[in-house]
């Protein structure tokens, strides 16, 4: 699904006062309806298992060589440590 959609399902819609010329969100009991509502819908989690176009600052190929990495830094310390050990 396009992001146009998911904005457009996002926003609310905001009351026009004429006289005041002031706009008024919705109040705080339809905020927290919406919000208890939401996981009951379809809607909800096709938007939290869609695929995002955003940018991820950590994938799984940089994680997993990250923990290859540490892991073997680790080892070789814990190695060492353990000569060190035995043979002072």
């Amino acid at each position: 699904m396009n992001r146009k959609r998911r904005a457009l399902r996002r926003s609310f819609t905001l009351g026009n006062d004429t006289e005041g010329q002031t706009t008024t969100g919705p109040g705080r009991l339809t905020v927290l309806a919406r919000k208890l509502k939401a996981p009951f819908t379809r809607q909800f989690w096709e938007d939290q298992f869609a695929p995002s176009d955003d940018e991820t600052l950590v994938d799984g190929r940089v994680l997993s060589y990250a923990y290859l990495e540490v892991g073997m830094i680790e080892t070789m310390g814990s190695c060492v440590s353990c000569l060190l050990n035995l043979y002072a």
